[in-house]
């Protein structure tokens, strides 16, 4: 038997989310892993990279201090001086 391929590892740079499916759809999402050898993770964060691929995310505040993934302002090492 071959093993899975599993979602990638994650790291300081990813984020968990949680989604209700129907039964029959989260079934359906079971047998396509399976048929693809995957974990239902990996295909749902292909799907999702599929689906966000060519959206640009722009910040167009004029400040030029750093932001966290949370969207707080780090204060600069010039700034803490």
């Amino acid at each position: 038997m071959a093993k899975r391929k599993h979602s990638p590892a994650p790291d300081h740079d990813c984020v968990r989310v949680s989604a209700s499916l129907a039964r029959g759809t989260h079934t359906r999402l079971s047998a396509l892993a399976s048929l693809r050898g995957c974990t239902i993770s990996a295909l749902i964060v292909e799907a999702v990279e599929e689906a966000v691929r060519g959206i640009v995310v722009m910040d167009r505040r004029k400040s030029s201090e750093s932001v966290d993934s949370a969207g707080l302002v780090k204060e600069s090492v010039e700034s803490a001086a």
